[in-house]
């Protein structure tokens, strides 16, 4: 389908089931198709202050488009590249991403502490040593030290790789802890 032949009220009729985040992606495919809406004036500035929830009054904005630009690094999730969300997105300090709510619950955003990595991925010190860590004051002891947190991705990653190389899978391992411990 040649997206030049379609009318202005079937291409305004697609955007409309689309997020700023993706009119914007979707605006780079043809070079009528970002003319046509970039121009769109009342496109953005619906956008603004009922996808982005940006305040302001509609006659302080000359250029919405240029506004949503502005927004787009601020207000995109890194995971899901949603940008029309219920509030601003969180920005996790150890990924160094913008998250939105539900891709910030994802298990792959949860980080672990230190003895979970040991005690749930067979892991130990010097396995751990290259990771990327993040220290987080313990919240059960004030006056404990602080607790190291761990990528549950990364730690699962760095744990398989140390079974394969000794040739055993986790439920081997786990069998062969429980043995060990009734010896």
């Amino acid at each position: 389908m040649n997206l030049d032949s379609l009318s202005h009220e079937l291409l305004m009729e697609i955007v409309s089931y689309l997020d700023v985040g993706h009119i914007i992606s979707v605006m780079q495919v043809n070079g009528v198709l970002r003319n046509a809406l970039m121009n769109d004036r009342w496109l953005w500035l619906c956008r603004l202050q009922h996808g982005l929830k940006v305040g302001g009054r509609l006659q302080e904005w000359q250029h919405p488009f240029d506004e949503i630009i502005r927004h787009v690094g601020t207000w995109r999730c890194s995971d899901c590249l949603e940008m029309e969300l219920d509030q601003r997105p969180f920005i996790d300090l150890f990924f160094k991403k913008t998250l939105c709510k539900r891709c910030k619950r994802r298990p792959k955003y949860a980080p672990i502490t230190l003895g979970t990595a040991k005690r749930n991925y067979f892991l130990n010190e010097r396995d751990l040593l290259p990771l990327k860590t993040m220290s987080v004051e313990n919240p059960h002891y004030k006056n404990a030290s602080p607790v190291r947190l761990y990528s549950r991705e990364v730690v699962q990653k760095v744990s398989g790789e140390k079974l394969r190389c000794k040739g055993i899978d986790r439920d081997e391992h786990c069998d062969n802890s429980r043995i060990e411990e009734y010896e």
